[in-house]
């Protein structure tokens, strides 16, 4: 029953260090995040907050090896990688924010979208006949005149 433990251990420890790295991420505050509404309201309580989840996030997940469980991957790679991602985020948060408001603009503003390439089928009007199709003319509405062979 040992390997239940560890597995136990290691399911709440992700748990926190997802929240906790959570918590640091909203309160950014960016217009977007709720760390702006908090940050808008009261300047003294968002740095309260912020300070320590940030404090919290550099103790546990930045410095492990304080705490007896010693990561393999540098500070650096850490920071670069979370500077990456976080960055990307932002990137593909404004550019389908800019998107949307265009599409919204675009909308209200009447320009038609543009077509797709492919040209739409032309339209056949379809003529109903007795007969199969072979005994009829082209060019003609009903079915072809039968003539006797004499």
């Amino acid at each position: 029953m040992v390997g239940g433990h560890g597995i136990l251990d290691d399911l709440l420890a992700s748990l926190f260090v997802g929240g906790l790295v959570g918590s640091v991420i909203n309160l950014i505050p960016v217009r977007f995040m709720p760390g702006h509404a908090l940050a808008s309201q009261h300047r003294g309580a968002w740095m309260a907050v912020f300070g320590v989840a940030a404090f919290g996030m550099t103790e546990i997940v930045v410095f492990p090896s304080r705490h007896n469980h010693a990561g393999h991957a540098p500070l650096a790679t850490i920071l670069v990688l979370f500077v990456l991602f976080g960055g990307g985020s932002l990137a593909f948060r404004e550019y389908f924010s800019r998107r949307g408001e265009l599409l919204e603009l675009a909308a209200a503003a009447q320009i038609p979208e543009p077509r797709s390439e492919e040209p739409e089928p032309a339209s056949q009007t379809v003529v109903a006949v007795d007969g199969p199709p072979s005994a009829v003319p082209a060019g003609s509405v009903g079915p072809a005149p039968e003539t006797s062979g004499l």
